[in-house]
């Protein structure tokens, strides 16, 4: 509360704290030029003189706080003597940053779900082949998401939308697109390998509906489908990825360890989720065609281990022939 004078005559804790005042006792009579932040007062000083003038509205406010902003919805209203003259005016200012936030969250969602919504046919698979290094034969084909733009029919790589859609957790609705394009491609006759993220492991929902459709595919087509887990997802998860790996295994489909080497190795993972095969992250790849006797050796090892174990590997980022 603040007299027409500029001084404080009311104020509370959450006013001290808001404007670093050692108490209420230290605060009280003082100007608002001496408490607030200048910024603060000029606005203040404005909206006070809008509000003797009869616009009493609420207004949005921001404030800086550290090293970043606070949102505050402010109120201002007068106090009037006996005979209607205004001798006071108070203000209340109720912090809106996390609901601001919440509130632009949920919009920013709405917009990453119109946009990688399937129905809308912006969503793409990209196929990378697998080649048997001893025959130069493709074996196999691993199956990429990309994301065309509405507008424009720009085509996005991964890295330009996943981590919102991360964010977001939308992975499952991008994960049931490709696994159906997955099923697709086999029932034509092809073999592919697919990504399942571990959001979509995690989430009962998107998980049984996946399961469905490789069921209702059948074993002709899950046998020519492999589904791919990061080590990161594995080592983080090992009872979802195990429960995963048992049920499109059921189905006839097999499951590879992706991006070998970048995680939390465990070889007791490794027996337990009973993976077809084994991929060696790029930068261990990439490494040994630069004659890195550190990535040579941890390569050699793991194709050892994997062959012990009865796995293939594959090697990722391979980009010339040697």
């Amino acid at each position: 509360v603040m007299n027409l004078q500029g001084r404080y005559t009311m104020v509370n804790d959450a006013f001290c704290e808001l404007f670093d005042q050692v108490s209420v006792a230290a605060a009280v009579g003082r100007t608002a030029e001496e408490v607030l932040p200048h910024e603060v007062w000029k606005a203040q000083r404005r909206a006070i003189t809008r509000l003797l003038a009869g616009d009493d509205s609420p207004a949005e406010e921001s404030m800086r706080r550290g090293l970043g902003s606070i949102s505050l919805m402010t109120q201002r209203f007068a106090l009037r003597d006996s005979v209607g003259a205004i001798t006071e005016v108070v203000t209340i200012r109720t912090d809106i940053t996390y609901r601001k936030k919440a509130l632009q969250e949920a919009v920013e969602r709405s917009l990453w779900e119109e946009r990688v919504g399937a129905a809308a046919g912006r969503l793409l698979a990209y196929s990378q082949p697998i080649v048997d290094i001893a025959t130069r034969a493709t074996v196999d084909e691993e199956l990429l998401v990309r994301l065309r733009v509405a507008d424009t029919n720009e085509i996005l790589p991964p890295a330009q939308f996943l981590p919102q859609c991360e964010h977001f957790h939308l992975m499952p609705v991008i994960d049931r697109y490709m696994v159906g394009r997955a099923i697709e491609l086999a029932r034509a006759g092809r073999s592919v390998s697919v990504n399942i993220t571990g959001q979509t492991i995690a989430d009962e929902k998107a998980l049984n509906a996946i399961v469905q459709m490789l069921a209702i595919a059948g074993h002709d087509v899950t046998g020519k489908i492999m589904f791919e887990i990061t080590e990161t997802t594995a080592s983080a998860a090992p009872a979802l990825a195990k429960a995963f790996s048992r049920k499109v295994g059921d189905l006839g489909c097999r499951v590879a360890l992706d991006d070998f080497g970048t995680g939390y190795s465990s070889l007791g993972y490794l027996r337990k989720l009973k993976f077809s095969t084994i991929k060696i992250d790029r930068s261990f790849v990439q490494g040994a065609a630069q004659k890195s006797p550190e990535s040579l050796a941890i390569i050699r090892a793991v194709v050892a281990m994997a062959d012990s174990l009865g796995m293939t590997t594959t090697a990722e980022g391979v980009e010339n022939a040697e």
